[in-house]
C-alpha cells in the first residue's frame, strides 16, 4: 500500500530484507507461548466446537500478539482493521484500515523503544544494518509488515 495513502512521506515498506534482525529473533520465536490448547483437543475428541472460530484465528494470532508485545484483549480491533484492509471492496474502508494499523503500530513502536516487552522486539528497535540504527520507516515497514503478514497469512490459510 502506498505510504501517502496512511499519512506517511516515505515507502511503510522495507526495501530489502533485514538478515541482521533474523537471528535475534529465532530464539524469541521457539520461546513463544502457545495459547490455551483445550480448544485443539475439543475438536480433536469430536466435541464441538468450530475450528476457523475457535481455533484458526485465535491460536496463530495469539502467537502472534505474544511475540510482538501486543494485548490479547485487541484481537477482534486487530482483525477488524486487517479484514478491512485485506477483504474490503471499497477503497476508502481499505485505506482507513491501513491508517487504523499504522496508528497503531506507530505508538506501539515508540512504546517499544522505552522498554521493549521482549529480546525479538528489542532487537528490532535497537538493531542496526550495516553499522547503522535502523530508521523509523525501515522499523514501520517491519513492523507494518509482520502485523498484516501474521495476522493473516496462518489463519487464512488454516481457515
Amino acid at each position: 500500500m502506498d505510504a501517502e495513502l496512511i499519512a506517511d512521506n516515505k515507502s511503510a515498506l522495507p526495501p530489502h530484507s533485514q538478515p541482521v534482525l533474523h537471528a535475534g529473533g529465532r530464539e524469541e520465536f521457539r520461546r513463544t507461548r502457545a495459547p490455551d490448547l483445550r480448544r485443539i483437543d475439543r475438536e480433536v475428541q469430536g466435541q464441538g466446537g468450530e475450528f476457523v472460530e475457535e481455533f484458526a484465528v485465535p491460536f496463530p494470532s495469539y502467537v502472534f500478539l505474544d511475540l510482538m508485545g501486543m494485548p490479547r484483549k485487541l484481537l477482534d480491533q486487530f482483525i477488524g482493521w486487517q479484514n478491512d484492509l485485506m477483504r474490503a471492496t471499497d477503497p476508502a474502508v481499505r485505506v482507513d484500515g491501513a491508517r487504523s494499523i499504522y496508528a497503531y503500530i506507530r505508538q506501539h513502536v515508540e512504546a517499544q523503544k522505552v522498554q521493549p516487552t521482549n529480546d525479538f522486539l528489542s532487537a528490532m528497535v535497537n538493531g542496526e544494518v550495516e553499522g547503522r540504527p535502523i530508521d523509523y520507516y525501515e522499523l514501520m515497514g517491519m513492523f507494518y509488515v509482520l502485523y498484516v503478514g501474521g495476522l493473516d497469512t496462518v489463519y487464512s490459510t488454516i481457515g
